[in-house]
Order: structure tokens, then sequence, then C-alpha cells
């Protein structure tokens, strides 16, 4: 299965990366918590028929394979939902206010600093490293800064592209976290998890510093939100 993974990974950074694009749309008719909260609800939805689906096999053929020696556990599925979604809670809402103020280009740059970070993280916590790792995010970096930055311009760091950087810690955490739960539980429930609990705080804090209205949003606000959020 290593291919297939490959090319699933490969895929998600496809529509991660062009979900910026979406991100800066949504972000010129609407408040960051407000882009966030729906797009994370959004995605909940989309993914709430297949927990159920996966949900109804594993208690109908729990005695079968795959079932019998993948490990799960509710309980397990509920802590890592709410402690991965505050991560992306906090990444994504630094990522969304920062777009507002800087460069797509730059913003994909700076968030994608997280490469560097996470195996920083895993270092520090398990003491294993891999040259081909570093090798890997040294070209991956200087790829994505000649793709992202503009020809003569360089990489001039802003007072929002700090939160940028902040938004790339935040994101390290968050992969680090659900490389952890994803381990001991079912990573669809995790994922499910992590985007209601998004969706539920960044909704709540939008009513209440925000005030959307969602008759201003538009076509184009909601097209952006339809696909960051189901994408």
């Amino acid at each position: 299965m290593p291919f297939i993974n490959a090319v699933y990974c490969f895929l998600a950074a496809l529509i991660w990366g062009t979900a910026f694009v979406a991100q800066k749309i949504g972000g010129d008719v609407m408040g960051p918590l407000s882009f966030n909260g729906i797009r994370s609800l959004l995605g909940f939805c989309a993914l709430l028929p297949l927990v159920i689906i996966r949900g109804h096999h594993r208690n109908r053929f729990k005695d079968r394979e795959p079932y019998v020696s993948a490990p799960y556990s509710l309980r397990t599925s509920i802590i890592g939902g709410m402690t991965c979604g505050f991560f992306l809670c906090l990444g994504s809402t630094l990522q969304q206010i920062s777009i507002g103020y800087t460069d797509v280009g730059k913003a994909g740059f700076l968030t994608a600093l997280y490469m560097v970070l996470v195996p920083v993280l895993s270092f520090f916590m398990t003491g294993r490293s891999s040259k081909k790792v570093w090798t890997a995010v040294c070209i991956a970096l200087a790829g994505l800064y000649c793709l992202c930055m503009k020809s003569g311009e360089g990489l001039h760091i802003a007072g929002a592209d700090y939160l940028l950087i902040l938004c790339a810690l935040v994101y390290a955490m968050q992969i680090m976290s659900v490389d952890h739960f994803v381990a001991l539980t079912d990573g669809i429930e995790i994922a499910a998890g992590q985007l209601l609990t998004t969706g539920v705080v960044c909704t709540i804090l939008a009513v209440i510093i925000e005030h959307p209205d969602p008759r201003m949003f538009g076509i184009n606000g909601w097209l952006s939100l339809l696909y960051a959020g189901i994408m």
C-alpha cells in the first residue's frame, strides 16, 4: 500500500494548497471565525455518513479482518478529536486572519514551515531522526520558496507573517497529535471530531465577535466555503 498512501498524501497536499485561494476569497466577504466555523461544520457533515457506515461495518463484522486487528476506542476518538480540534481551531484561525493581510503565496510558504517543525518536534519527543527526512524537507522548502515567492521580491517578514509562523508551529503540533491518536482508534472519527470541535468553537466565537450575516457572503463566498469545507 505505500504507493496508494503516497497518492493520498499528494491529493491532500493538492487540495490543501488550492484551498488557500478559496480562503482568500472567503476572507474578503466574511470574518476568519465565520469562515472557519462554517467550513469546519461543512467538513464534519461531509464526513459524518462515512463515520456512520464505518461504525456499522465495525459492529457487524468486528470478528473479521480488517476490524479484528484495527485498534478502536470511542473514548479515545472523542478525546483525540477534541485535542486535534483544539490545535486545528487555533492554527486555522491564525492562518485565516493572516491571509487577509499578506500574499497567498507567502501564506502558503510560511504555513508549510510545519514541514520543518514536525521532524524537529519529533526529534525532541522521541530522540530519533533521519537524514532522508531532513534531505526531503530541505528540497521541499526550496521548491516551495521558488513556487510561492514572486520573482525579485524575496521573503520579507511583515507583521501578519509572524502569525503564520506561529500557525505553522500549531499545525505541527496538530499533526503530531493526529499521528498519536490515529494509531489508537479510527482515523476518520478523529478527522470528524476535530472538524466538529473547530466548527463549534469558531461558530460560537463568530456569533459573539463578528455577528455574521450569511446573506452578505454572496455566491463567491459560499463557493469558497463549499470547496474549503467539503474538499
